[in-house]
């Protein structure tokens, strides 16, 4: 996954709102245009207003977007990244378990480079990951993060 984002000229209110974590903003254009509106993407890359705020660390806009239009945790860009793989490339460890916590199946889907979000990630945000999937995203402990390390060791992925 790419960890740059091309600037966006003007971009639409929606994702200015997004990318700034405005989430009173989001609900108010929610509540204005709808569904649709907040659903779409923006190009070159596809990205919804998820992916915008995954790549900044935006949780209250996500957390909104949850509950407003989950569809988007599982819609792909250009090259088939989630926000998930947008999040664990960039390694925001807040937005990977708030996206687990409401969209678990967005952990499991490959991208064109046939790539789940773990696989774009650095060591510690794939420990975090497979510690969210064996404890079904709930309280990370110690013994969590352990179970999640040798769960990465009999996979067979390597840490370093």
């Amino acid at each position: 996954v790419a960890a740059r984002v091309s600037k966006i000229r003007n971009p639409p209110p929606l994702i200015s709102a997004a990318i700034k974590d405005r989430a009173e903003k989001v609900a108010a254009l929610y509540e204005r245009d709808g569904t649709e509106a907040v659903c779409s993407v923006v190009e070159p890359h596809r990205w919804n207003a998820a992916h915008y705020a995954a790549h900044h660390g935006s949780l209250k806009t996500l957390e909104l977007l949850a509950s407003v239009a989950p569809r988007l945790f599982i819609q792909p860009d250009r090259g088939g990244n989630t926000p998930a793989h947008i999040a664990a490339g960039r390694g925001h460890k807040l937005v990977l378990r708030l996206l687990h916590r409401h969209m678990k199946a967005a952990f499991a889907m490959c991208n064109v480079a046939g790539k789940i979000p773990a696989d774009c990630a650095d060591q510690r945000v794939r420990v975090l990951i497979a510690a969210l999937d064996t404890n079904q995203g709930g309280s990370i402990t110690a013994q969590v993060l352990i179970n999640g390390r040798n769960l990465l060791r009999k996979t067979g992925i390597k840490l370093t």
